[in-house]
């Protein structure tokens, strides 16, 4: 179940996850179309390079104040209308991000009322790998598309399953009883359905704290 504890930090600030992002005008560095993707639109749109892609992670939480503010900013960069500036960077569908937009204005403007989890990749700098905004965190809903269908099934029925043992519902009870005592394992292996790319989160630098299990564990331990 989704709690508000899963959308909200602790100081009531949402909680923002995304993949980082690389960037240098005018292409993204090395990173190809999964990561990189929406970058160009993005700067055309706030005049300042993308920091993370968030198309990662869903519900999207976003400070209804800040909603003015975002168009302002983006008809400013344009010198006109939000219309105008609009066509600039939404010529074609699929290059641009309304979330990628709204949630890197967030961050190069109002970033202390957010609270961010940004997974770091391999030329993240230092400060972007020290634990103040990349400590991982689990992904409530993420996109099917990636999935065929019978990904989608096993992530739904794992997931139910994993559920039902871990609240004493499972009409297996042997089953469940033998399952717990592997929690560890199975939680990995859920994240492995889940994620879909093939690799759960993982921050090396955070060293055990950024490790999936350890994530994990503390996530579904609080339940």
């Amino acid at each position: 179940p989704v709690a508000p504890r899963n959308l909200f930090s602790k100081d009531g600030k949402p909680i923002v996850i995304g993949k980082q992002t690389v960037y240098v005008r005018g292409q993204a560095y090395k990173l190809g179309p999964a990561n990189g993707r929406f970058a160009a639109a993005t700067e055309v749109a706030l005049g300042v390079p993308q920091v993370a892609d968030f198309m990662w992670n869903f519900p999207v939480m976003v400070w209804r104040k800040d909603f003015a503010k975002i168009r302002e900013h983006i008809a400013a960069q344009a010198n006109g209308t939000f219309n105008a500036a609009f066509q600039r960077f939404a010529g074609n569908a699929n290059d641009y991000s309304q979330v990628n937009i709204l949630l890197n204005w967030c961050w190069h403007h109002n970033r202390d009322e957010y609270d961010w989890h940004l997974q770091s990749i391999l030329q993240s700098s230092q400060d972007m790998r020290n634990g103040q905004y990349n400590t991982p965190l689990p992904r409530i809903a993420t996109h099917a598309r990636g999935m065929d269908q019978d990904e989608i099934y096993k992530a739904f029925r794992q997931g139910y399953c994993h559920a039902c043992i871990h609240v004493d519902t499972c009409l297996n009870t042997t089953a469940g009883k033998e399952q717990k005592k592997f929690m560890f394992s199975w939680i990995f292996a859920l994240m492995f359905t889940w994620e879909g790319q093939g690799m759960p989160w993982e921050e090396p630098s955070l060293k055990v704290e950024g490790q999936p299990y350890y994530m994990q564990e503390r996530f579904f331990v609080a339940l």
